[in-house]
């Protein structure tokens, strides 16, 4: 899928960065997510090359959520 939009790539990496955590994407990285006090829902690497997150895995969430999002 490919999405154009019309701002500043920096202002849009800026922008992504507020809603993404800094983590790891992995498959055992959920283990201490319910921990977290954070309010973003997702956490991984956004920068001005590209991105790799995942969504955060919440207290009492049943879902196996093993997708990851790359660009």
């Amino acid at each position: 899928m490919t999405t154009e939009i019309e701002i500043p790539k920096n202002e849009f990496v800026s922008i992504f960065k507020k809603h993404v955590d800094e983590g790891s994407t992995g498959i055992f990285s959920d283990t201490f997510d319910i921990f977290s006090s954070s309010k973003n829902e997702y956490k991984g690497y956004v920068g001005l090359d590209g991105f790799k997150i995942k969504r955060r895995k919440r207290f009492f969430d049943m879902n196996m959520n093993l997708s990851v999002a790359n660009g």
